[in-house]
């Protein structure tokens, strides 16, 4: 096998010679091949787990095995289900035992997923309303409960009062009442416990649960994976409290391509992740054999989940770093003493031609795939350099200080008014080393700017920021539209650097709008061709503005038109001709634009023509 990953197996036996031969045999399976990762840090490694859900016993005998090859440390398993009796949790609590036994090291979290279907029809309940159920006579529903308690309730810390995605009574007026009696009740059976209660992270939170109980936020696929945080957010509300952890779902194999599937997961992981969840966990990422063999079948999503869960394992979000239009970097921080910077990077919908980053990005950096594959990144000529797809890739051994520097660096404004004065504007640098630096900065772009000062020296407390005051004025021919500050930083921090960072502007008009399309028409009385430029001008201030309109095409000349007075909210068109040489070919473009009577405003743009 040539890459980490997960394969489709089919093995068929036949008989004979291959002119005539006989299927004997034929099965298929599947299997995933991932590297032997580093251990996740202890205070991270149960913070990824498994929701193992309703499967079978015999099939949940697995899961340690599958939790070990695969460096899980979390996984939550039924404590009860719909079909389970008075007589048949016996036997579950035997199988259960012999699962903790195996998973003695790991954080295993019992789930009531459903009142039992005894329970139901007798109580008239919902099969996911577990809530209403514990909130009754304990009574009724120990029974069906008692030798779990009595085995686990003193050493199994936490406690799953319904099923991810379940039908919590969330918009119960009394459901502050109804919470306190079943914290109380339940806690006084198994103490010492966490409680986690499932929620729909598009409920509001009403704020039931103690500082050390845990909401699990269930996220739907319909959900898209950059709208978590400003979900959770709106869940958090005012008050801003709640630990919570999340469950992610994603489309099934039936919709999407298996790529696709651990995509949208790895973006889950690391938008999630990014939101401070204390959790992340996805439900049963295998199928159940295609024989009689009680085994667990790897999803491929399974596979994606561990590998992800390493490298966000030791690492916090630290913000985002601006590339190109349409690429994505997350910059990620190490919490931990062996872990190192990291950025999560991909392309949304930028040609392959520009989904290219190139820049230092620390000594040793290694991008790893969603499956484990390393590609160690070499340096050429003091940059690194990647094609992003629309996969995710974490980029290890990064400086995340130096990411955190390019992040930071900007100016006041990102807009700057076409007007032929001065323009005072500045750049701010931050410095996330816990130490001093000091360099100089050397503007680069755009070259044919007057910007002043040039080079300039700086010097930044750890920790501190520092404004660095300029001075603009571009041509009067200079086109609207959008250009890069492009900056030279030399400085030392922990070593030398010499970077290159850049930030966009755009050139233009706040309060008039101008556009302009151009046509090839033959003229009313000679037929011979002309090129008909139609310019729209519009005033969005408050205050009327004099203008004259004009328009240049290379070998034919240039016109120009008087606007007297374009008053607020006003719209006018303005037509400028062309003749066009037969014998002579089309020019590519034209000139046009506006500029004010008696101020400095003025506004170029090429309009281009069309073959």
């Amino acid at each position: 096998l040539g890459d980490y990953g997960w394969f489709l197996i089919e093995l068929s036996v036949r008989l004979g010679d291959q002119a005539s031969d006989v299927m004997v045999a034929r099965t298929h399976s599947a299997m995933l091949w991932l590297p032997a990762e580093e251990p996740m840090d202890p205070p991270d490694r149960t913070r990824f787990g498994l929701v193992a859900g309703p499967a079978p016993m015999v099939q949940l005998g697995h899961l340690p095995a599958l939790l070990e090859k695969t460096d899980l440390w979390s996984v939550v398993i039924s404590a009860w289900d719909q079909n389970t009796t008075q007589t048949s949790v016996i036997d579950r609590q035997q199988a259960l035992q012999q699962i903790l036994a195996q998973s003695s090291n790991r954080q295993v979290t019992l789930a009531l997923d459903s009142v039992p279907s005894g329970l139901r029809r007798q109580l008239q309940l919902d099969q996911g309303d577990v809530l209403s159920l514990l909130a009754r006579s304990h009574t009724v529903w120990l029974p069906y409960l008692r030798p779990v308690l009595v085995h686990h309730g003193q050493h199994v810390r936490h406690w799953q009062l319904g099923a991810a995605g379940g039908s919590v009574p969330w918009d119960r007026a009394d459901l502050d009442q109804l919470w306190q009696h079943v914290d109380s009740e339940f806690g006084s059976m198994a103490p010492s416990s966490q409680l986690v209660l499932p929620w729909p992270i598009i409920a509001a939170n009403r704020n039931l649960l103690d500082p050390s109980d845990l909401y699990l936020l269930e996220v739907p696929a319909s959900l898209q994976a950059d709208q978590i945080p400003e979900q959770v957010d709106q869940w958090r509300g005012s008050t801003g409290s709640g630990q919570f952890a999340l469950h992610l779902r994603v489309p099934p194999a039936t919709g999407v391509t298996h790529q696709r599937r651990c995509d949208d997961l790895a973006f889950r992981m690391i938008h999630g992740w990014a939101a401070g969840a204390s959790g992340l966990s996805i439900s049963r990422p295998w199928t159940g054999p295609t024989d009689q063999t009680p085994s667990l079948v790897p999803d491929p999503l399974l596979g994606a989940f561990s590998a992800v869960a390493h490298r966000l394992a030791g690492r916090r979000a630290r913000g985002s770093l601006p590339l190109a239009d349409q690429l994505r970097a997350v910059i990620f921080s190490p919490v931990v003493a062996d872990r190192t910077g990291m950025l999560a990077v991909w392309n949304r919908q930028a040609p392959r031609s520009e989904a290219v980053i190139a820049m230092f990005l620390g000594p040793d950096p290694v991008a790893v795939d969603l499956f484990g594959n390393r590609q160690t990144l070499v340096e050429v000529g003091g940059r690194h350099q990647l094609v992003l797809t629309g996969s995710p890739v974490f980029v290890e051994g990064v400086d995340a200080d130096l990411a955190l520097f390019r992040a930071a660096f900007r100016m006041d404004s990102d807009f700057i008014e076409s007007s032929q004065t001065v323009h005072h504007h500045q750049i701010h640098l931050d410095n996330p080393w816990p130490l001093a630096i000091s360099g100089h900065l050397q503007i680069t772009e755009p070259d044919h700017w007057m910007i002043e000062p040039r080079r300039v020296a700086f010097s930044i407390p750890a920790g501190q920021s520092t404004s660095i005051g300029l001075r603009i004025m571009f041509p009067v021919s200079e086109l609207a539209g959008t250009r890069k500050l492009t900056v030279q930083a030399d400085f030392v921090a922990r070593r030398r650097y010499d970077v290159t960072l850049s930030f966009p502007i755009t050139l233009g008009l706040r309060h008039l709008d101008f556009d302009a399309s151009v046509a090839l028409e033959p003229q009313a009385r000679t037929g011979q061709p002309e090129l008909v430029l139609t310019q729209l001008i519009s005033n969005q201030g408050r205050e009327s503005i004099g203008l004259y309109a004009f328009a240049s095409v290379p070998g034919m000349g240039r016109q120009e038109k008087s606007v007297p007075k374009l008053r607020p909210g006003q719209v006018i068109t303005r037509l400028f001709r062309f003749a066009a040489d037969p014998g002579e070919p089309i020019p590519s473009h034209i000139r046009a634009g506006i500029r004010q009577t008696t101020g400095p405003l003025v506004l170029n743009k090429l309009i281009a023509i069309e073959p």
